[in-house]
């Protein structure tokens, strides 16, 4: 009798630990869940500079000087107006190869307009890799005109932002609607894509203008330090470094290089923060 309650429980051990087996290398065992990925988030220098055709208070083309005042900054992103290529003016050169070559980075030209046998607009230069590179006509009722740079700016294999330089109109008719311009391109083209908007935009926060840009986007320099002019005095903050109003974007620090041997606009420098949403 003992001898055969011996053998029930060893077998009953045997199959149990049989039943054991199964349940933990079968299927039907279900893992616990992963953690999910923390947010990343990017760290971009920005540059914005109207360089003045790259002309110099002693009336020189100095591409030395200018580039030199970027590479300083050390950027990821650079947005140029006033950028001549080919011009009587500036000698003949390419503006932005020349300032590229001198900071370290790959230009890109925008023309706006034909000038004095060359070409004259806005360029972007970048340290990052670009994707793409557009250039849009904007709105004009003379013979001047202007367009917008846009580059797709590849932050990594799965992440990518756009980058603008905008030069908008000295007249209020045209910059009236050269600001309605940005924002349809940044909801309807871009599908509110992130896009970081920089430039001379001939125009005050305050200005009624400016409302439709604001509806979306931030300034990055919320003292709004006056950037012009470095030759006749400094009256106005009309260059900025824009970002889109939502929880993704910080500004981490802002300034301005106003070099009075240089351009007649003030240089604003900005460190942007962006997390990319999950």
């Amino acid at each position: 009798m003992k001898y055969n309650n011996v053998i029930s429980i060893s077998l009953f051990f045997v199959m149990f630990l049989i039943s054991c087996g199964k349940s933990t290398g079968g299927t039907d065992v279900v893992p616990e869940p992963e953690e999910e990925d923390e947010p990343k988030t990017y760290t971009i220098r920005v540059l914005t500079y109207n360089i003045f055709h790259g002309e110099t208070t002693l009336g020189k083309i100095d591409m030395d000087l200018f580039g030199q005042i970027i590479k300083d900054e050390n950027p990821d992103l650079v947005a140029l107006q006033e950028v001549d290529k080919g011009t009587t003016r500036s000698g003949g050169i390419d503006q932005t190869a020349e300032l590229s070559t001198r900071a370290g980075l790959t230009g890109y030209f925008a023309k706006a307009r034909n000038f004095q046998g060359g070409d004259y607009g806005t360029a972007i230069l970048s340290k990052l890799p670009v994707d793409d590179f557009k250039v849009i006509p904007a709105y004009k009722t003379g013979t001047y005109g202007t367009a917008y740079a846009y580059a797709k700016i590849k932050l990594d294999e799965n992440t990518s932002i756009w980058f603008n330089s905008s030069h908008l109109s000295t007249t209020l008719e045209e910059r009236t609607v050269h600001t309605q311009e940005l924002v349809n391109y940044y909801r309807t083209v871009l599908k509110r894509e992130p896009l970081i908007i920089c430039g001379d935009l001939n125009a005050q926060l305050s200005d009624p203008e400016m409302e439709v840009l604001k509806e979306d986007f931030a300034e990055s320099d919320v003292d709004l330090l006056n950037t012009f002019s470095t030759r006749t005095g400094m009256r106005s903050k009309i260059d900025f470094i824009m970002y889109p109003k939502s929880g993704a974007w910080k500004v981490r620090s802002v300034k301005r290089i106003c070099r009075p041997d240089a351009s007649d606009h003030c240089a604003v420098f900005a460190e942007l923060e962006y997390t990319k949403p999950q």
